[in-house]
């Protein structure tokens, strides 16, 4: 059978005519292409400007200056006291040098505290922040507590720059307050030993009971020797209203517990730990009284403060019988 190709024939003439004409276009856009070209000037593309530069490996002309670390032990303790951002509280600091000599002093030490020199100047105390960090507390509660430790004149804080040591005390331990000024052993190891078995809050409490009367002393300035003062005042005002019962008395309690040397001190003595277990009992009183008549929006019952008070007495028993058998 002989096939019909006039469809194909038709086609392929269709097709080679149209390859004609595209070859006769191509070959005037080339022509008019090398009209536009100046030869002369024309380069092979990989010698070019172009093709040199764009292969060359891009190279920023900004450099960044590696930050240098900071050793631990060079860190700022504080690093938002230095005020670059705070002018008034700058202002505020150099004003405290006039009228708060003490703050001011206190916060040009911590300005440069560091984790390598805060206790520089401070063996005792850093000492005692290492024992009871190895006990268990954190280093700020260790610091709370050796705070409530040295504002009793039961440490000696040096010149630490961690931590400011209560308002009015200078910056470095002069031992002018406290027990430092107290010759009295067997209450000072009471003290000692009643704090150390008692929490940071409860510790700092007592500490408040015994030198600034809380809590019914809220807001009132006081001191330990103060609260005896008064004390020995009210002893006296007791005298009177029975003064029978006192008539052979040896002594007068005049706020003064430093206790006297020699073989014929004892009874004098004695008569001071005497009269400081009635002190203690007394502010036990005193807390009892306050409590019962406390006005609604103070809410503590104060039990730790009692508590407190009530180990104290039982240690300071303990040592003065400790006292008294060795001598």
């Amino acid at each position: 059978m002989e096939i019909n190709n006039s469809y194909s024939q038709n086609l392929y003439q269709k097709s080679s005519s149209t390859k004609k004409v595209d070859e006769d276009s191509n070959s005037d856009i080339l022509s008019i292409f090398e009209k536009l070209i100046d030869k002369s000037k024309a380069t092979d593309i990989k010698n070019s400007a172009y093709f040199e530069t764009s292969n060359i490996p891009s190279t920023s002309s900004v450099t960044y200056e590696k930050p240098t670390p900071i050793k631990w032990e060079d860190q700022l303790l504080y690093p938002n006291m230095k005020y670059e951002f705070d002018p008034d509280a700058y202002e505020s600091y150099e004003n405290a040098k006039e009228y708060d000599p003490i703050a001011y002093e206190w916060i040009t030490q911590l300005r440069i505290a560091t984790n390598g020199n805060k206790y520089e100047d401070a063996p005792e105390f850093e000492a005692f922040i290492k024992k009871w960090m190895d006990k268990g507390e954190s280093e700020e509660h260790a610091l709370v507590r050796a705070t409530t430790y040295a504002l009793a004149g039961l440490l000696d804080y040096g010149k630490q720059k961690v931590w400011q040591i209560g308002n009015d005390l200078p910056y470095g331990d002069i031992k002018q307050h406290g027990f430092h000024l107290i010759n009295n052993e067997p209450l000072k190891n009471a003290v000692i030993k009643t704090l150390d078995n008692l929490s940071v809050g409860d510790a700092t409490d007592l500490v408040r009971s015994i030198f600034d009367g809380y809590p019914e002393n809220k807001g009132a300035p006081s001191s330990f020797q103060k609260l005896l003062d008064d004390f020995g005042v009210k002893l006296e005002e007791l005298k009177k209203l029975n003064p029978e019962e006192h008539k052979d008395d040896k002594f007068t309690f005049t706020g003064d517990v430093n206790l006297k040397d020699g073989t014929d001190s004892k009874e004098y003595n004695n008569f001071i730990f005497d009269t400081l277990i009635k002190f203690f009992e007394d502010r036990i009183e005193k807390l009892d009284y306050y409590v019962a008549n406390k006005p609604p929006e103070d809410t503590p019952d104060y039990h730790e403060v009692r508590d407190g008070l009530n180990s104290l007495i039982d240690n300071f028993k303990k040592e003065v019988d400790i006292y008294n058998n060795s001598k």
